[in-house]
């Protein structure tokens, strides 16, 4: 299930909204499957994307993205040696309480033109993906929330404190 924005002003849904739609597309899904005696949904992999773009508000150009992003220094710029370009993409396995793996949790940031608008913004992708443990409905919302806290803390963790402030971010 995913939400888009399509124009300014949509609100951003709560991941539980999501998922309870989620959930019932899922089972409509299984339900049809069902019918049409195809045999049991097996689920080997769960995919949780969160897909932001980040205009420049908070910065005059691509030399002060370090104040979007606390994971992001860069040294102070020359008259000869001006960044055209950068990005980055990091990733993290996520473990269970045994530490085994169980997921990927992979960031990616780099430059983009937003459709709706055409403006420049930052394209900030966090992707988390792993295999869930039971394949029924219960067992792959239960992964899904599991990969979906590390997800939003990362998000937390490497954008700035002042950026929060700036887009009304709520504790």
């Amino acid at each position: 299930r995913s939400w888009r924005r399509n124009a300014e002003g949509n609100s951003y849904p709560a991941y539980s909204a999501l998922k309870e739609r989620f959930r019932y597309d899922f089972e409509l899904f299984q339900q049809a499957v069902q019918d049409e005696q195809l045999g049991p949904i097996v689920v080997d992999q769960c995919e949780l994307t969160y897909v932001d773009h980040i205009l420049e508000e908070g910065t005059k150009n691509f030399q002060d993205v370090a104040q979007v992003f606390s994971c992001w220094s860069w040294p102070k710029p020359s008259q000869t040696l001006q960044p055209e370009n950068a990005s980055f993409k990091t990733s993290f396995r996520l473990v269970d309480d045994e530490n085994k793996p169980v997921a990927r949790l992979t960031v990616t940031c780099g430059r983009g033109i937003r459709l709706s608008d055409c403006k420049q913004v930052l394209v900030l992708t966090t992707i988390a993906r792993g295999r869930p443990s039971k394949t029924n409905v219960a067992g792959v919302l239960e992964f899904l929330d599991l990969l979906q806290k590390p997800a939003v803390d990362l998000f937390v963790a490497i954008t700035h404190s002042r950026m929060h402030t700036l887009w009304g971010k709520k504790s």
